[in-house]
């Protein structure tokens, strides 16, 4: 590991591979947690009263207290001794709810463009790659493999999904 000039003050190193060099920031995924935590942040306050609920009260035979739902957001739920507990632990529920459908959506996006990663340009999701890293390599004769070894944080599948969505975009423009 060697610092370069100019990096001497960031969290950057050079990694040397076979003929190629890059540069690696140690902290990408700071960035993508202040940017979760954000969002989930917004979607737990600001979005709360967005999004219609109901409230009822649960039969002795349920248990007693309260149930608060949320019909638009399916298996989001909480109940509480009063309706005013249960609205509580309901805010809770609906930022649990949100925090798991947002990863879940991040787990299948397969390519971003955030304007806070590399100016929007469109990246290999949970990475700073940019999908045209992919196209350069194999137009330069790099293989697949070659490809993953240089770039770890890029999954076989995300790369599979990005040629195989290519491909179709490409037969289907000459049909």
């Amino acid at each position: 590991k060697r610092l370069i000039k100019g990096a001497e003050n960031s969290d950057c190193e050079i990694q040397r591979k076979g003929g190629s060099i890059r540069l690696v920031a140690q902290a990408q995924q700071s960035s993508y947690v202040r940017r979760m935590r954000r969002y989930h942040r917004h979607m737990a306050n600001s979005n709360f009263q967005d999004y219609r609920f109901e409230l009822r009260q649960l039969t002795e035979q349920e248990g007693g207290g309260w149930l608060i739902t949320w019909p638009d957001l399916p298996g989001c739920m909480s109940d509480g001794d009063t309706p005013e507990q249960a609205i509580a632990h309901g805010r809770e529920a609906f930022a649990e709810w949100f925090a798991v459908a947002g990863e879940a959506a991040r787990k299948r996006a397969v390519v971003v463009s955030d304007p806070e990663i590399l100016s929007g340009t469109p990246c290999f999701a949970g990475t700073r790659v940019p999908v045209r890293t992919l196209f350069e390599h194999l137009a330069g004769n790099d293989s697949l493999e070659t490809f993953l070894d240089d770039f770890p944080s890029v999954t076989r599948d995300q790369a599979f999904q990005v040629l195989e969505k290519s491909k179709q975009a490409i037969l289907a423009s000459v049909r």
